[in-house]
């Protein structure tokens, strides 16, 4: 749904992987020299979702009214600045046509990483409620019933089972708003990864607490080496570029760092050389960035920077889930196991008991 607000529609912002897959069409037509008034009308013609059509409309009747491609993605409201200040650039150079195929690929990137920062998210807190269940059943539900037949039997629990049999009784309706809670907080959390703003936040709240490492370094230099890329290719000038990749990266590990190259660079201390001094890369991708910048290959060697560091990340990754997983398996299979052998010991002694 969409409303009037001084002039302009505003429309729910666009996904990352939609972004991309709209500068990706969009460039692909321009290639054929389709200019962009028709691109918008082609691709209104072929979408078939009613959220997509409503935004090319509202392009394509801006476009004919005589509005740049810039104003028009401006005026949907549902593009970031930053799509729209490079689209400007592109239009002002004009390179539409690589800021477009850039952009495709930058935005490719940032779905991907939100992907995987949804798996990092979803699954172990799913394990987490299932734990929550399954420990919580066993106490209110199960215990119970053996506490019932051990009592018909003549003898008792041990002394471990009748602590977490009272620990059920007294707190089963704790245990039921604890659990309750827990899978809407879930759910809120699946929610908030539905939409960009949701998964911005969060993908800032987890940079935080899980993030302040290695991976999150690597995450911030992957971003960035992709930032600065995608902006040199587009026209932009090496200046500009850190500035506009300082906004991109705000908030992250490398915001201080980024800060400080900033001013390294106005003091006059050449791009390589304030990248390595300030650590916004390792030493060994900060001498890679040296020898390709005197080769006359610095956005081929930003490009490759930038999936070194996103397999750096992801490997790391993988690493953290496949530490986080088998160690809430091992704590639930610890506690049902406790559960259990404090339940069969007594049921063993009866046994025994009546065999004697």
């Amino acid at each position: 749904m969409s409303e009037e607000q001084g002039g302009a529609v505003k429309i729910k912002a666009l996904k990352p992987d939609e972004l991309s897959a709209f500068c990706y069409k969009f460039s692909l037509m321009m290639k054929a020299g389709i200019n962009s008034s028709e691109c918008i009308s082609i691709l209104l013609e072929e979408t078939d979702y009613p959220r997509e059509h409503d935004i090319l409309n509202k392009m394509y009747e801006y476009l004919d009214m005589g509005e740049p491609l810039s104003a028009a993605l401006r005026k949907t409201g549902c593009f970031p600045l930053h799509l729209i200040n490079m689209v400007t650039i592109g239009e002002q150079s004009g390179r539409l046509e690589q800021v477009m195929t850039s952009m495709a690929h930058y935005y490719q990137q940032e779905a991907d990483l939100s992907y995987n920062i949804k798996r990092a998210i979803t699954s172990p807190a799913l394990m987490i409620v299932m734990m929550a269940v399954v420990f919580m059943v066993l106490m209110v539900k199960v215990l119970p019933v053996f506490k019932q037949v051990f009592e018909q039997l003549g003898t008792g629990l041990s002394p471990l089972t009748e602590s977490m049999l009272r620990l059920g009784s007294v707190s089963e309706t704790a245990a039921l708003i604890f659990t309750a809670l827990l899978v809407v907080l879930v759910a809120a959390l699946l929610l908030l990864l539905r939409s960009e703003n949701g998964s911005e936040i969060l993908r800032r709240g987890f940079d935080k607490l899980f993030f302040r490492g290695d991976m999150g370094l690597a995450l911030s230099r992957s971003r960035f080496a992709s930032a600065m890329n995608m902006m040199m290719e587009s026209g932009m000038n090496l200046d500009q570029a850190v500035v506009h990749a300082e906004e991109l990266l705000k908030g992250s590990l490398l915001t201080p760092r980024l800060g400080k190259c900033i001013a390294a660079m106005e003091a006059g201390t050449p791009f390589p050389a304030a990248v390595a001094e300030c650590e916004v890369l390792s030493s060994m991708q900060a001498g890679m960035l040296s020898a390709a910048f005197r080769a006359g290959a610095a956005e081929e060697s930003l490009a490759n920077l930038a999936v070194r560091c996103q397999e750096e990340a992801d490997d790391m990754m993988a690493v953290m889930l496949g530490r986080i997983e088998p160690t809430l398996i091992l704590i639930l299979s610890l506690a049902v196991g406790l559960v259990l052998l404090s339940v069969m010991l007594p049921l063993i002694g009866v046994m025994s008991s009546i065999g004697t």
